[in-house]
């Protein structure tokens, strides 16, 4: 993989810290401790908190379709669990639900026509249940 263009990478970071019964205590040092180690990397960070369900999808969406980096990474870190089909999910701030695999489906080569052939990870910092 070619990672020496002036855009290196791009880092998505979505951190859900609030919900109605509780706070994630701790997942801001954790961001800042993400976001420090990858622009030490060359990499340009985006990080955003506590969002609901459809701004999450329209920020993973204009995500995909940047066309200005040679690697991609998604964190997301959140709630979550795993559904009696045995399908993994998070949640945003208000407690909806968004399955991992909708996220993962959006990185495709149909889906992320830019980011063929380029180094794409999503990490899910979440719980499981």
């Amino acid at each position: 993989y070619y990672t020496k263009s002036k855009s290196r990478g791009l880092v998505k970071i979505i951190n859900i810290f609030n919900f109605s019964t509780a706070k994630r205590k701790g997942s801001q040092n954790d961001v800042a401790s993400l976001k420090e180690l990858f622009e030490q990397m060359g990499m340009k960070v985006d990080v955003s908190v506590d969002l609901t369900a459809d701004q999450i999808k329209s920020e993973l969406q204009a995500f995909v379709q940047n066309k200005h980096a040679d690697i991609a990474i998604l964190v997301i870190m959140s709630h979550g669990g795993i559904t009696k089909y045995n399908e993994e999910f998070f949640i945003d701030t208000y407690g909806n639900i968004i399955m991992t695999g909708y996220v993962e489906r959006l990185f495709s080569n149909d889906n992320c026509r830019y980011m063929q052939r380029k180094p794409k990870m999503i990490i899910f910092q979440t719980c499981r249940g």
